[in-house]
């Protein structure tokens, strides 16, 4: 077996190269309906595999995960990161710096690599699987294939779709928990996404097989849209209570009706019923929000954000996480024309005052987005994102403009 030889040790792989990563020597990710990537972050056109006809021997070894390794070891860029390469250009903390910072007791594994790019051994300490779409919210920025509750609507929308309503990653269950089990003695972090997790019964048989196990020190992480925390007779607040580490991404978008909004299906008295009711069941579990930056909440995000730090709901440093939305692009601040991109920076220059004084300088989080924000120029795409608005709003009964005012500059914008 000959090894590829590398061109950076360990310290310039993990903390000084802008390309290297962790990740495909630790990880999965898996969409509902079976198509493996090498992580949430990288374009859906990336695809590794299918794990309903595939197994995960085939998957770790692929031509294209192999591809990737190679160019790593080599300080090269790799299609497949793209968007981490532009949000760390922004400044962002990426999935990218937080892999080498969590995973570099790993990197040995790194040295077992082949000329090639085969790894023998498959090392899968950190898995992201999504076990179907079943969600019961359908977001805005959302859509069928990451959300069942979306189904109807796409259907009287856009026409019918070639997949059924519910999506999972197998064809056998059982199969498919055949193929998981060899695993999970070697799992050190779970991340549960959707659809929405805590409604999904796979999510709770993995924690079942981790009771059984006595593996509480596996790390469970979560993105959920923090509506239903029982399932049948459980209640999940109880089980994390029982884990050394739980991390809950709440995703949400804004507060009340604005809230309701933007995640068709949510109840915002829910939502802070039951922040309040984890400070009495489980207050070790650490709770931040995930909230996903588009052009709706852009101007909110701050104030939304603020408040639930001032009632001590969420941490001033690390409480919160911005994520900037990539897809559908025509979402995405980088359609909003300059005179609005202005306006949107003195908001968030202020927020970021403020955030100075809070949090001792330690982030930077707002002068980051407005890094981003800048970075380019999609305001050709102002119509496209009218036609999906107003389509929707007529679809629900509901006014964009009542709730976000301030898009009327927008619909008044005429390209230049």
């Amino acid at each position: 077996m000959l090894l590829i030889k590398r061109s950076m040790d360990k310290d310039t792989a993990l903390k000084k190269s802008k390309r290297f990563c962790m990740l495909p020597w630790t990880h999965l990710h898996s969409w509902p309906d079976g198509r493996v990537l090498p992580c949430c972050m990288a374009p859906m056109d990336e695809i590794l595999g299918n794990l309903k006809d595939q197994s995960f021997e085939d998957i770790w070894n692929s031509d294209k995960l192999k591809k990737m390794r190679v160019a790593m070891l080599k300080d090269k860029p790799t299609k497949e990161c793209t968007r981490c390469y532009s949000m760390e250009s922004s400044g962002l903390n990426t999935t990218r710096t937080w892999a080498n910072e969590t995973f570099e007791n790993h990197f040995d594994k790194v040295g077992t690599t082949q000329e090639d790019g085969t790894v023998d051994k498959i090392n899968l300490p950190y898995i992201d699987f999504r076990f179907s779409n079943l969600c019961n919210f359908k977001c805005r920025t959302c859509g069928p294939d990451l959300s069942s509750s979306w189904y109807e609507d796409n259907i009287k929308l856009y026409g019918p779709l070639k997949h059924p309503k519910i999506i999972r990653p197998y064809k056998d269950e059982e199969t498919f928990w055949q193929k998981v089990e060899p695993y999970m003695d070697g799992l050190e972090e779970i991340y549960f996404a959707g659809g929405e997790p805590l409604i999904m019964e796979e999510h709770y048989r993995i924690l079942k097989k981790l009771d059984e196990r006595k593996m509480y020190h596996v790390r469970l992480k979560y993105n959920t849209n923090f509506s239903q925390m029982t399932f049948k007779k459980l209640d999940v607040m109880e089980i994390w209570n029982r884990f050394e580490s739980v991390k809950i991404g709440a995703s949400l978008d804004g507060m009340g009706k604005r809230g309701e909004y933007l995640r068709k299906g949510q109840s915002w008295e829910q939502v802070e019923e039951n922040r309040k009711r984890m400070f009495d069941i489980c207050p070790d579990v650490y709770v931040f929000l995930a909230t996903c930056l588009n052009v709706y909440n852009s101007f909110h995000v701050p104030d939304f954000h603020h408040e639930w730090i001032q009632k001590g709901w969420i941490d001033a440093v690390g409480g919160s996480l911005i994520n900037p939305l990539f897809v559908p692009e025509e979402l995405s601040i980088q359609i909003l024309p300059m005179e609005m991109k202005k306006r949107l920076e003195e908001r968030y220059v202020q927020e970021q005052e403020w955030f100075d004084k809070y949090t001792q300088n330690k982030e930077k989080r707002y002068d980051k987005l407005i890094h981003f924000m800048y970075e380019k120029d999609s305001s050709h795409l102002i119509p496209k994102f009218w036609e999906r608005t107003n389509m929707v709003d007529k679809l629900r009964n509901e006014d964009v403009i009542s709730l976000f005012p301030e898009l009327m500059d927008l619909k008044n914008h005429q390209p230049v």
